[in-house]
This record gives C-alpha cells, sequence and structure tokens, in this order.
C-alpha cells in the first residue's frame, strides 16, 4: 500500500507541515489539504516568533517546525474577536464586561449572590462576529448567519513521485469546488518554463566569495568564488538571475523572536529565490529552506596576529641554552677548576721530582734540594691556571696536554668528561634547530589554549553560523570545552562578537594580539594570504562543515536541479580549480616553500657573532704579548742595572775597606801613607796622606782588578744574549 500503485488522501488540514520523508520510498500517492497561509506576511512571523518562544526550552524540536493549522485558526478567532469588539466600540456602544476571577466570562452565566443571570455581552459579541469579514493567516475569514464560516479556500497538495506540491484548490464558492491544474502548465513545482523568470539571488559581500570590484570607467559588478560558480551552473542548467545584496548583512540566524534573519530570512519570507554564499548547512536552516548537496567543506579555525619575527641576531649561537644554564655552565667550569687544583694539590700521586741542571744559584718555581752545580725540585702540574685549562678543554671537547694521575682526580675528571658530553650533545642538537628554522610563535596553538586564558578575548561573527555552533553547547551533551568559549564570549563586556567578517579580521589585526577570531576555515586561509600578510591560522579546525546553496521551498524543482550541476561540477573537477583559482593563485603573501627536513644556508647575520668573537680573542691575543714582551724587557734590563750597581758598590766598599786596613797598618808601624787609593787611583791630598809601597800594592790589587773582571765578563754575555736591549757599560 506504499508503492506507486496506490493513491491516498489525508484528510486533515496541515498536509504541508508533515514529513513525507519516509512515504516517497515506494512512489507513494498521496493528497492532502492544507490551508492557504502567507508565511511570509508579518502576522505569521509573529505568531511564529511566539510559537518558537514558548516551545524553545521545553520543546526544542517543535519550536522550530511550522505552526500547526489548529493553532492558525485559534489565532484568527482571536484576532476577529479584537476586530468584532472594535467595531461595537467604534458605534459609541460599550460592553459591560463582568469580572469574575480577574477574567471576562463572556458566553457562561455568571452568578450573583443567589441568583443566576445571563450574560447580555455573548450575544451581542456574537452578533458582530458574524458581521465581520477580514482577511487572516487562514485566509478569507467570514461567517453566515447561522455563524459557520463561508467564502473560504484550500490548498490540494499531493505527494508525487517524492515531491510535495500543490495540485490545485477547493474553494467554497466555485461550482465545482475542486479545481485541479493542468499537468501541463503548471504541473509540480519546479518543472515550469523559467526562461521568462528572473530569480532573486541574495548573498553578502565576503572575500573571495564575493566581491564588489569598480571597473576603470567608474561602473561596479560582482566578481568572487560564487560569481563564477553559477555561472558555470547556469552553463548546465540554464536560468536567468539577479544577485542582490542581503539589507542586513547576515548569513542568518534564528532570533529570539523566532524570525529569521539576513540571507534564510530573506529566502523564506519570499524575498528572495535563492542565496549563493558561504552558507553553512546546520540544522536549523534546512527546516526552513532547502539546500543542496555542498560545494565546499570547511571546519572553524582561530585567526590570530602573527608575531613580529625578532631580526636574526649575529649571537644567535646563544639561544639553545637560557640566560640561566650558560651561568651555571660558568660557574660550574670554575668550580670545577677550583676542586681540581685541591685535589691535586692533597694527592700524592700528583707530585713528581724533576731535576734542575741550571745554576745552584738560579731561581727555581718549584721546592727543590741544591746538589753539586745541579737542584732537585718537586712539581705539580694542576696548579689554577692548568685545572682551569683542563676543565675548559673538556667542555669544549679538546682535551688537554695534562691528566689527573691519581685516583680522586681521575673520578673528578671522568664526571665532569660525562658531564660536558650532555652538556655539548644537547647544545649542538637545539642548535642546529635555532639556527636553521624560524617559526612564528604563538601563545595560542589551539581552542583549549583560548579556553584556558583570560588575556587575549576572542569571538565570532555574531550572525553566523559559527555563533550558532557555540550557541547550541549549552546542551549537556555538548563538549564542555565549547560551553565554557560560548560562556567567555556571552558574558565579557563589551562583547567580543563581531559585526561581521571584516570587523572580527580588523580587530585582529589591531588587537597587537590581544584578539583571537574564530571563523570557517576557508576565510582564514584566504585571509592569510592577503595583504598585510599579518594573520595567520593556528591549530586544528574545530568541527566539520559544509557551503550549500539555499532555495526557497517552493522551488523544490530547481533546487534538484542545482544539486545535480553541482555533483556534476564536481566530477569534472571544476570546484577545486576555482578554489585554486581564489585561494592559492592570487596569494599576496609570500609562502615559505622550504620543506621542514631541508638544510637551510645560514647568513652571516646568524653567525656573526662567532667572527667578532674571533676578532677579540686575537686582538686580546696580540695585546696581552705585546704587553707581556715589554713588560719582561723592562724587568730584564732593571736586573741587569741593579746586578751591576750592587757589585760597583760591593768592590768600592771592598777596596775602601782594604784601603783603610793598609793605612792603619802603615801607621802603626810608622810607614808613611799611599799618595793614591788603590781601587779608582786618585789622589789623596791632605795632611794624611801617606804613599803606598809597592809591594802593598801587588797583594791588593791584583784580587780588586779579578772581580771587575769578572763582573765585566758577565756583564758582557747578558748584552749578548738579550735580543733589543742597548744598555751601554762604563768600567768600574
Amino acid at each position: 500500500m506504499v508503492t506507486a500503485s496506490f493513491h491516498m488522501v489525508y484528510l486533515n488540514l496541515d498536509f504541508d507541515t508533515i514529513d513525507t520523508s519516509n512515504m516517497s520510498f515506494g512512489g507513494m500517492n498521496l493528497t492532502g489539504f492544507s490551508l492557504i497561509t502567507n508565511k511570509s506576511s508579518e502576522a505569521y512571523q509573529d505568531l511564529f516568533g511566539d510559537w518558537s518562544d514558548k516551545f524553545r526550552d521545553s520543546h526544542p524540536t517543535l519550536a522550530n517546525s511550522n505552526v500547526g493549522y489548529e493553532a492558525i485558526l485559534a489565532h484568527d478567532l482571536c484576532r476577529v474577536a479584537v476586530s468584532a469588539a472594535r467595531s461595537i466600540h467604534e458605534s459609541g456602544r460599550e460592553l459591560p464586561l463582568p469580572r469574575v476571577n480577574t477574567y471576562h466570562r463572556c458566553f457562561k452565566q455568571v452568578k450573583e449572590g443567589t441568583e443566576t443571570v445571563a450574560s447580555t455581552v455573548g450575544p451581542e459579541l456574537l452578533d458582530a462576529i458574524k458581521r465581520t469579514a477580514t482577511n487572516q493567516l487562514s485566509g478569507r475569514v467570514q461567517f453566515d448567519g447561522n455563524g459557520s464560516r463561508t467564502n473560504y479556500s484550500l490548498q490540494i497538495v499531493g505527494l508525487h513521485n517524492g515531491v510535495v506540491e500543490q495540485v490545485g484548490t477547493w474553494s467554497q464558492n466555485n461550482d465545482p469546488p475542486i479545481y485541479f491544474f493542468d499537468s501541463e502548465t503548471h504541473g509540480r513545482k519546479g518543472s515550469h518554463d523559467y526562461d521568462n523568470r528572473t530569480f532573486i539571488i541574495s548573498s553578502v559581500l565576503d572575500d573571495p566569495f564575493l566581491m564588489n570590484v569598480t571597473l576603470p570607467d567608474g561602473t561596479s559588478r560582482f566578481e568572487g568564488f560564487c560569481v563564477d560558480l553559477l555561472k558555470k551552473i547556469v552553463e548546465i542548467y540554464p536560468f536567468k538571475y539577479r544577485i542582490q545584496l542581503v539589507k542586513d548583512g547576515n548569513y542568518g540566524t534564528l532570533q529570539r523572536n523566532g524570525k529569521w534573519d539576513g540571507m534564510i530570512g530573506e529566502v523564506m519570507y519570499g524575498t528572495a529565490d535563492i542565496s549563493v554564499a558561504p552558507l553553512t548547512i546546520n540544522t536549523d536552516r534546512e527546516r526552513v529552506v532547502a539546500f543542496t548537496k555542498p560545494y565546499m567543506s570547511f571546519g572553524i579555525s582561530i585567526m590570530v596576529k602573527k608575531s613580529k619575527a625578532p631580526r636574526p641576531s649575529g649571537f644567535s649561537f646563544f639561544q639553545p641554552f637560557t640566560n640561566e644554564i650558560w651561568i651555571c655552565l660558568a660557574l660550574a667550569t670554575c668550580g670545577v677548576s677550583i676542586i681540581m687544583f685541591q685535589i691535586c694539590r692533597f694527592s700524592t700521586a700528583e707530585w713528581r721530582i724533576e731535576t734542575d741542571n741550571s745554576s745552584s744559584d738560579d731561581v727555581s718555581n718549584g721546592n727543590r734540594a741544591t746538589g753539586a752545580g745541579k737542584g732537585v725540585k718537586w712539581t705539580n702540574d694542576f696548579y689554577v691556571m692548568n685545572s682551569f685549562w683542563f676543565a675548559l678543554g673538556a667542555l669544549m671537547q679538546q682535551g688537554s696536554d695534562i691528566l689527573p694521575r691519581s685516583i680522586s682526580g681521575r673520578i673528578m675528571g671522568g664526571v665532569w668528561w660525562f658531564f660536558t658530553l650532555i652538556i655539548i650533545s644537547s647544545y649542538t642538537a637545539n642548535l642546529a634547530a635555532f639556527l636553521t628554522t624560524q617559526s612564528m610563535q604563538s601563545p595560542i596553538k589551539s581552542a583549549e589554549d583560548l579556553a584556558a586564558q583570560t588575556k587575549i578575548q576572542y569571538g565570532v561573527h555574531k550572525g553566523g553560523s559559527t555563533v550558532e555552533f557555540f550557541r547550541v553547547s549549552r546542551r549537556k551533551s555538548s563538549s564542555p570545552l565549547y560551553r565554557k568559549m560560548w560562556s567567555f564570549m556571552a558574558n565579557t563586556e563589551p562583547s567580543p562578537l563581531a559585526e561581521s567578517t571584516e570587523d572580527g579580521v580588523r580587530r585582529v589585526r589591531e588587537s597587537d594580539g590581544k584578539y583571537a577570531y574564530l571563523l570557517e576555515s576557508k576565510m582564514n586561509e584566504y585571509r592569510e594570504t592577503q595583504k598585510p600578510c599579518d594573520t595567520m591560522a593556528v591549530g586544528d579546525p574545530i568541527g566539520t562543515s559544509s557551503y550549500g546553496i539555499a532555495v526557497s521551498k517552493h522551488l523544490v524543482e530547481l533546487q534538484k536541479e542545482l544539486t545535480v550541476a553541482i555533483l556534476e561540477l564536481r566530477e569534472r573537477d571544476t570546484l577545486r580549480r576555482l578554489e585554486e583559482k581564489y585561494w592559492v593563485n592570487r596569494s599576496q603573501c609570500v609562502k615559505d616553500t622550504t620543506d621542514a627536513t631541508e638544510t637551510r644556508a645560514l647568513n652571516l647575520d646568524k653567525l656573526a657573532g662567532v667572527f667578532y668573537i674571533l676578532l677579540a680573542g686575537t686582538a686580546v691575543a696580540l695585546l696581552v704579548s705585546i704587553v707581556d714582551l715589554v713588560y719582561r724587557s723592562k724587568e730584564q734590563v732593571r736586573n741587569e742595572l741593579s746586578s751591576c750597581g750592587f757589585r760597583r758598590m760591593w768592590l768600592n766598599l771592598r777596596a775602601r775597606i782594604a784601603h783603610e786596613r793598609l793605612v792603619a797598618s802603615l801607621r802603626r808601624r810608622s810607614m808613611p801613607a799611599p799618595t793614591k787609593s788603590p781601587s779608582d787611583g786618585i789622589s789623596e791630598t791632605g795632611t794624611d796622606e801617606l804613599s803606598t809601597p809597592a809591594t802593598a800594592q801587588k797583594s791588593i790589587v791584583p784580587s780588586i782588578a779579578s772581580e771587575e773582571g769578572n763582573m765585566n765578563s758577565a756583564l758582557s754575555k747578558k748584552k749578548s744574549g738579550s735580543a733589543g736591549s742597548a744598555v751601554t757599560h762604563t768600567d768600574v
């Protein structure tokens, strides 16, 4: 009985409101009746809004469905009663409406005291209603003398081949009352000849889907993905159309009063026939308009402002470690050097005896015991500077020419080598990443990061499907993450919700990283490729949705033809080429095409610090060598001069002492004093001068001369052995 061989009649007056999807599988033929209702009228929208508000919380599914015929008849009855009461009031008469329990009982008896009296309001109001004739939601409302409705019509609606359509009318005044449309001129809705009809297409300016481009001659025209999509569809299924922009700039959301705004509202109320735009397909919209198959899929992504890439530093090789690590590493090197010095000082295995072949009068740096022309000294390689050199060589992976010999020293050295192995390996691994990669860092990387903080505000377009996605998250079955995000957006002041997509993008660019905008991933990807190239998409898309073409439910056949055209465009790969045209070929930003696994060439900006350190180290080394050369040269000259002066003084003193002894001896022996000093040969004057005998001079002067000769010989050797020393010697 549910096949095409049977034809059933549905007697209720709300056939157009029932779900017939399950009845069309077997090709069943079904005919019913429906009140002629102008759903685009303001009165119907007010009624639908009140209907949705009443059942929004208790019965969400019923709130979004069409209003039943009983509610429409009740609405019309109240409006007729009000019109009748107004006509009585305008005639100058007053209705004595008794008050009982704060409401009126016009058609029942009212008990006053112990006597029951009949109300006089009912008959008078009933007569006024019979005389009232008005147009309401159910059509013409008019009554005959018996109070029965007259002069009204019904739609005859049929289900044929899976399509619900009006096939005729029933009118009380017609003879016969039933009239069926001619199948050749009317037939199924959508099978009309559309050559003489121009469809109104509602859309919204949103790059790159629809753009208003000004031509050189001053005129403007629409361009974009949706325009090209319409042209491709018309090539397959020809029809005339005219694009008009939606008045309120919204995509379409269900308001609290039950009305739809935006493009969905225009298609639903007949202002437009079709909507071709980035219009998301969802459950609420599908109830009021008919969608084609999707032409593009997407998710909800997060748009943030790009952080400015820091200028490469010449000391980028310091970046693998933080300042704390570098400080700790320097302290560890100094600490290990001191500990190594102390361990090796205390350990007897680090001390050794060396033989010194130099003269016993030479100065030695170590402890030694003098012998016959030779010295013996105790030496230890790990003094302070050598200990630091050992620790630094191990840290630089270069080793050292000295190694500890004691057990304690080797334990300390082994631990230090293991420490430097881990440090250098970690540094090398991080250094390659820091020098060869440069990525934009953002504090927000996912929706979880957004929900976990409050410093960065985030919002959505308040008139689109994204806001509905988060609004329905208040239901218990939705993710707690989305409920938390919607609670933040709904309760934050000033409101983070954007008036349009352009408004949201402007907020991101002007907020200096303090605002994030959630929008469809396709729009986000396009904005990322357009100048000033200062936004980027972060994180994985949230959910999965699709764009479709919205068609009025009265144009069922057109909706089917558009669906077939979209499927054919997908099979031809036309949709992909259109997407590539606007998202790839029109990119204004230069993308980094380097493969993540490919090694990048380093530039001088990142390694300039290495050359600076090399130049600085070379300059310091040269300066130290020059200072050392000058200092040692002056020190050598000073030592030589001081040594020669001391010997002169010592020889003069010995000669003077010898001379005085000689004079005293001669005086005691009553011998004449010598006339010249044996040391310098200068004549002595005065009464005390004596002449020196030849035998005395021969015994004293040769020894002094020998000492002086030895001094001159040693001085000559030192002069010949010192380079660059310009010292002159004067005989004593």
